[in-house]
């Protein structure tokens, strides 16, 4: 059988104590820098989803530059062509 004296109540209240120190000390300052690495993980897929809907725009005007090219190409050649026969 269990016998419950003073040396019962001293370790809860050691136990309580060890717990409140380690929340203080440990716990709070990791969830703060989990926190702050969420928001600067948060920050960052923002600004990589604006790079890469930038460079879709600069990859689509490129391509429409290089056909307009091709098509003036194309058309300079026939001209060319039909002056030189």
């Amino acid at each position: 059988m269990v016998n419950v004296d003073g040396s019962v109540f001293i370790q809860i209240v050691n136990f309580l104590f060890l717990i409140w120190i380690l929340n203080v000390i440990l716990y709070k300052p990791i969830r703060n820098v989990l926190l702050q690495r969420k928001e600067k993980v948060t920050g960052l897929e923002e600004d990589i989803s604006e790079f890469a809907k930038n460079a879709k725009e600069k990859i689509d005007a490129f391509s429409s530059g290089i056909k307009e090219a091709r098509v003036r190409g194309v058309k300079e050649k026939d001209t060319i062509m039909e002056g030189a026969a």
